[in-house]
Formats: C-alpha cells, structure tokens, sequence
C-alpha cells in the first residue's frame, strides 16, 4: 500500500504503473491514468503515463517512467524507440553496478595486501647491520596468493672458508 513518508511517496515495487511494468517485465502504456486502477496519483497534472522496465538478463533492474499532462499521448512508436533506450540503459546500469563492484573489491584487496605487507614486515629477520664485507640488500613484497619465505641470516666464521 502507498504511504507519505516525510514528503516522500513510498510504494511497494508491485504498485502502480511503474510497478505493473515492473512485475509484467513489459511496458505498460496508460491512454488516461484517471481511468485505470493501478495509477496512483502523484503529479496532478498528469494525465497519461508510459512505463518501460529496464530489463538485464532477464531481471528487472528499474523501470523507465514517462509522464505527460496530455490525454493518449504515448504512441506504439514512443513504446518501441523507448524500449531500446530501456534495455540500453539497463545495460549502462549493470555495467556500472559491476565497475563500482569491481573498484571496492579492488580497494579491500589492496587493503589486505597492505596489512599483509605490516604483518610480514613485524615477523621477518631484520638484515643484519653488521659489515661481513658483502654488499646486501633485501625487499619485501606482498603476494597477492598465498606464498612462503624463509630467510636467515648467520655470521660465518671466516677460517672455516678455505
């Protein structure tokens, strides 16, 4: 059932024209919403309506809703030319949704990947600071699948070399 909420229509996604195109997964066109009792009446003004849902591998992810103060405004070529704009635009939406999914998984694995580098870095031998007469170096780099390394750095008794 449709409520005010702070000066907001809230509706169920079954509810009116927009709802019945949604539930149909088809466009509902309205010649005279005043004659039709799935309109709910939000403009005053209008006084016919076209619905297109926005249609995404066989999931409605919105619909698209025109609305005209004029009686029959909506024609078949408005239906037709509207639906490709709809399915267009489903696609633009998922596209969009799959992106933002995309970018924060990214960011949570490069969050991962730095609290990984912190711990690694806390639990491995530091390089030793002492001259033995060798040039060294070290680099730690996180992996982004599971890896294992093991390093240990020892003094050498010198006389044992020969």
């Amino acid at each position: 059932m449709a409520s005010m909420c702070k000066g907001k229509l809230r509706v169920a996604v079954s509810e009116g024209i927009v709802g019945a195109a949604a539930t149909l997964k088809a466009p509902v066109r309205v010649p005279d919403v005043s004659a039709d009792p799935r309109y709910l009446m939000v403009n005053p003004e209008t006084r016919s309506e076209l619905a297109i849902p926005m249609i995404h591998k066989g999931q409605v992810i919105g619909v698209l809703d025109l609305e005209s103060p004029q009686l029959n405004y909506f024609t078949e070529d408005h239906v037709q030319t509207l639906s490709i704009l709809a399915a267009n635009l489903a696609v633009s939406l998922e596209n969009a949704r799959l992106y933002e999914k995309l970018a924060r998984d990214e960011a949570r694995l490069e969050r991962d990947l730095q609290a990984a580098k912190r711990i690694q870095g806390a639990l491995l031998q530091p390089v030793p600071s002492e001259d033995y007469g060798l040039d060294m170096a070290a680099r730690y780099l996180s992996a982004e699948k599971c890896a294992a390394t093991c390093t240990n750095f020892c003094a050498m008794d010198p006389s044992n070399l020969a």
